[in-house]
């Protein structure tokens, strides 16, 4: 609803200028990584994955999408893919991008998706 809002609305697009802690300024990618991350939390990986491209997509630059697909790497078990994802995240200025809260944020989706069963 707000991606329909977004598009109808052009002065919502200014919107993010008002976040105190962000890493892209465009609004739709902020919200597609936003979708993707919460998709990822329900464990529904292939969503995940791709409101996570569509962030991408839209903003190459924005490092928070590369650690959740860092994160979805790791939880399919593909570790090369999730280092490589990991030190893109890391080299776009994402500090919370070390292997440590890569397997915390991991763990704690893991935990979260058992707790719903």
């Amino acid at each position: 609803m707000f991606l329909q809002q977004l598009h109808q609305s052009p002065k919502l697009r200014y919107a993010a200028y008002l976040a105190w802690n962000f890493y892209t300024w465009n609004a739709e990618a902020m919200t597609r990584s936003n979708l993707g991350a919460c998709q990822l939390v329900q464990r529904n990986l292939g969503q995940a994955e791709a409101e996570l491209m569509r962030a991408l997509e839209l903003d190459p630059g924005f490092p928070l999408p590369y650690f959740n697909l860092a994160i979805l790497a790791h939880a399919r078990g593909a570790e090369e893919q999730a280092g490589r994802l990991l030190a893109k995240a890391a080299s776009l200025g994402y500090r919370a991008a070390t292997r440590e809260r890569l397997i915390s944020a991991a763990g704690s989706m893991l935990a979260a998706a058992e707790g719903r069963s």
